[in-house]
């Protein structure tokens, strides 16, 4: 009767803790995918600054050409 008590005692903060726990690994994980956005955030920045930098140097090389 005692194990049966202490049971149903235990219940509630079982509960709680796997509450906590999956609120923990949400947290995380829409912590890991802002870094990730971010990460990809900036390549892609990157890549369109290198793309841009490049299409510029281009049409100036062109145009020294021309001239």
């Amino acid at each position: 009767q005692d194990r049966e008590k202490l049971r149903i005692e235990n219940f509630p903060y079982f509960s709680t803790s796997i509450y906590l726990s999956s609120i923990y690994l949400l947290f995380s994980f829409r912590t890991l995918l802002y870094i990730l956005l971010c990460i990809v955030h900036f390549f892609f920045m990157f890549t369109v600054f290198l793309s841009v930098f490049h299409f510029l140097s281009f049409s100036l090389s062109l145009g020294l050409y021309f001239v």
